[in-house]
């Protein structure tokens, strides 16, 4: 080997180090406001469509992630957390949000177990914990539960109240002043109105004279405003340093979720006999969508998983490669806990003045909430995957052929190029090499709808008639270090073969679900045959539209709303970042007469 080849595979090591380095490495959380590491800061930014709710309605929200170094929408973090915080400083739920491009949305239904109380909203990525400074959003919410007898969290004395309201019927103590900035970049809001009437068209124009808005990240929320004051929404073009709570974490290390959503864990010999070292641990998330990986342990048994794709299923499988006894313990780490002691509530206050409107909007709400049906949000689909296991293999439909009530008759009239092996009794599927007619000692990777069967006598003894379709990959499968002959891909007819009794040393892990997309329902008063059964439908709608997603890609743009039965004043507010970071918010009002 010459000496120029050996520099050039000296400067590729080193670039290759380097590169691992930066991607393993952890992040001690305590608080470093001048941060010096190589991953920049980040801050969070979450447009609510308003701080007081009932029972019965939906909380909508949108996530932005801005990069502190670039002062763009972040491309770093791939998840997003959403938290709502009681008094008590305890979680009430909590969100996880994919994250496109720095911006994430979702949606919380306000069920009767939340009681009434002031709460905070707060919203964190897993780079801003490992930094622990002060960059974590909070918005004071209000919610009104009128069905619970007990309303003491909304009737505490106000005498040293620090927010005046106009309106005599509540008050509110909070730090919090109006911030409600409207942003003057060239984008203009106007609606072809100032009034209308129940159910009627609203057509709302946009006019945009400046080049940097196009393109950028935005959410539209067309709303009621409420009769009564509460704590406003904090708005993005007031977003500094300053709005963001401080929450520190536990002292823990903390890795960034760079490349996907983090999942890690370890695990430990329950002999000691048991050595660590060369251990793998396999993962596998059943569905139509299905995920499986392979995690090397460390010399500790720590194991880590970046799940970089989207899964409709909560459930993960997780078992060590060839661990038939069950010699080792699984355990996963649960999410960094945060301490919310420092979190200060705006307070709201109700009094016996605002019975009525309490009770006319939880009863439209209860009307709206019964006529969900014909107005329902429509959740939008994870895109199909096409999995490398199926684009190679040889695909059996089972109803295309005479069906055979054994997997073992299956597998001799029906599928070539693979059989049962038999030994000591105990059988395993074995595939024959492609363009190879030596036998390999691999093990054939089974997954049966997505689940990792390393016992194959599970599949062996179940029922054929259950099943729809056998995929058969005869090439080698390689996944790091661990090598597989061919692939074994088993969907049966009800997709659930992972609810059948599996083996102890298989754990199963309930995860945080995703927040998937919505399209969200858009009412629509056509004038046809269709308005009259419209008609006698039931319309109490305070939130008119919300658009998570709203694109200004022209000059100008145009949206049509419909009113509902419910009179007042409305506000058009359309918010998020441009291209290149610029808070863009503004806001416009119509009258419902």
């Amino acid at each position: 080997m010459n000496k120029k080849t050996l520099y050039i595979l000296f400067l590729f090591l080193a670039l290759c180090s380097s590169v691992f380095a930066q991607a393993q490495n952890t992040y001690p959380s305590k608080s470093q406001h001048n941060d010096t590491s190589p991953i920049p800061n980040e801050q969070v930014f979450t447009h609510l469509n308003t701080s007081l709710f009932f029972v019965g309605e939906y909380l909508y929200y949108k996530i932005y992630v801005l990069n502190s170094k670039t002062e763009n929408l972040s491309n770093l973090s791939k998840v997003a957390y959403l938290e709502l915080i009681n008094e008590s400083k305890t979680s009430v739920f909590k969100h996880k949000i994919p994250l496109v491009s720095g911006t994430g949305q979702g949606d919380f239904f306000i069920p009767t177990t939340i009681p009434s109380g002031n709460y905070k909203i707060v919203s964190y990525t897993m780079n801003m914990l490992s930094k622990s400074a002060d960059n974590y959003f909070q918005q004071d919410i209000t919610i009104i539960n009128p069905y619970r007898g007990n309303q003491s969290a909304l009737k505490k004395n106000n005498s040293g109240a620090k927010y005046k309201t106009q309106n005599q019927n509540v008050k509110i103590e909070s730090n919090i002043t109006d911030i409600n900035q409207i942003s003057n970049v060239g984008l203009n809001i106007a609606t072809d109105k100032s009034k209308y009437s129940k159910r009627s068209p609203v057509t709302i124009k946009f006019k945009n004279n400046n080049s940097q808005i196009l393109h950028g990240d935005y959410s539209l929320s067309i709303r009621k405003l409420d009769t009564v004051s509460h704590t406003p929404l904090k708005r993005c073009t007031a977003l500094s340093d300053n709005d963001l709570q401080n929450i520190n974490s536990q002292n823990r290390l903390i890795i960034p979720e760079l490349r996907g959503e983090l999942l890690t864990g370890k695990i430990t010999a329950i002999s000691e006999n048991q050595n660590l070292e060369k251990q793998k641990v396999a993962l596998s998330i059943p569905g139509d969508n299905f995920i499986f990986k392979i995690s090397n342990v460390d010399t500790e048994g720590n194991f880590y998983f970046n799940i970089d794709r989207p899964y409709s299923n909560n459930t993960i499988a997780l078992q060590v490669l060839n661990d038939f006894d069950n010699t080792f313990e699984i355990d996963v780490n649960k999410q960094v806990p945060i301490s919310f002691e420092k979190l200060d509530f705006a307070h709201f206050y109700i009094i016996p003045q605002m019975k009525k409107l309490i009770v006319d909007r939880s009863v439209y709400n209860q009307i709206e909430n019964a006529y969900y049906s014909v107005k329902p949000d429509t959740v939008k689909t994870i895109p199909p995957h096409t999995s490398i296991y199926t684009k190679k293999s040889k695909i059996y439909n089972l109803d295309e052929y005479t069906r055979f009530p054994t997997m073992k008759e299956t597998m001799v009239e029906i599928v070539n190029d693979a059989w049962i092996d038999w030994k000591n009794g105990k059988g395993a599927f074995a595939i024959r090499e492609k363009d190879n007619s030596l036998r390999s000692n691999a093990s054939v990777l089974l997954l049966v709808d997505g689940f990792f069967v390393q016992d194959h006598q599970k599949l062996i003894d179940y029922s054929a008639n259950k099943v729809e379709s056998i995929a058969i990959m005869q090439d080698k499968y390689y996944y790091g270090s661990q090598t597989f002959q061919g692939v074994m891909v088993v969907k049966t007819i009800e997709g659930d073969f992972y609810e059948t009794p599996l083996s102890d040393y298989v754990k199963q892990v309930e995860v945080l679900p995703i927040q998937q997309k919505k399209k969200y329902f858009k009412q629509v008063y056509p004038n046809t045959n269709a308005s009259e059964t419209l008609k006698r439908v039931p319309d109490y709608r305070r939130q008119l539209l919300w658009l998570p997603d709203f694109k200004m890609t022209e000059s100008s743009k145009e949206i049509t709303c419909y009113t509902s039965d419910i009179l007042g004043v409305y506000e058009i507010v359309i918010e998020g970042f441009s291209k290149k970071g610029m808070p863009i918010f503004l806001k416009e009002t119509f009258m419902v007469e």
